[in-house]
């Protein structure tokens, strides 16, 4: 899947984008773990401020959505909260990301079903059960 291009966004929305640590500890696990993460999924943080480095809304719950401790859910609604909480003027922009992160996901699925459609018809049913299972433990390990 091709990712789409970084949003331009300005200095009220960068100050509600999480830090890692805060996404840590949304996401639940050790901040350390922000950091490989980022590094495994291939993510550029925002710095602001010579400070602790910041991640988009669509990262934070790709990382969410590969740690599998908090449900993406609930950090979805924990970014909403935050933001409503300490930078409402920049909500309607978590909003719509956290809404592109949700169409991805459903683009993907989509893909994935008419992967395993082509292969339930191109195959043998004995291969295609075969090539299905082997894919799927694929994708639940990348």
């Amino acid at each position: 899947m091709m990712r789409p291009m970084a949003v331009t966004i300005n200095t009220q929305q960068v100050r509600a984008l999480p830090t890692f640590t805060q996404a840590a500890e949304m996401i639940e696990i050790d901040p350390t773990g922000i950091g490989r993460a980022v590094a495994k999924l291939g993510i550029s943080s925002r710095e602001w401020g010579g400070r602790e480095k910041r991640l988009e809304i669509v990262d934070v719950l790709r990382i969410a959505a590969k740690a599998r401790r908090a449900s993406v859910d609930e950090v979805a609604q924990m970014l909403l909260d935050a933001t409503e909480s300490e930078h409402p003027e920049a909500l309607a922009y978590v909003e719509a990301e956290t809404e592109r992160y949700y169409d991805e996901i459903r683009g993907d699925a989509q893909e994935e079903n008419q992967f395993l459609d082509e292969i339930q018809t191109a195959l043998p049913a004995k291969h295609a059960k075969t090539v299905e299972k082997i894919y799927k433990r694929y994708l639940d390990n990348s």
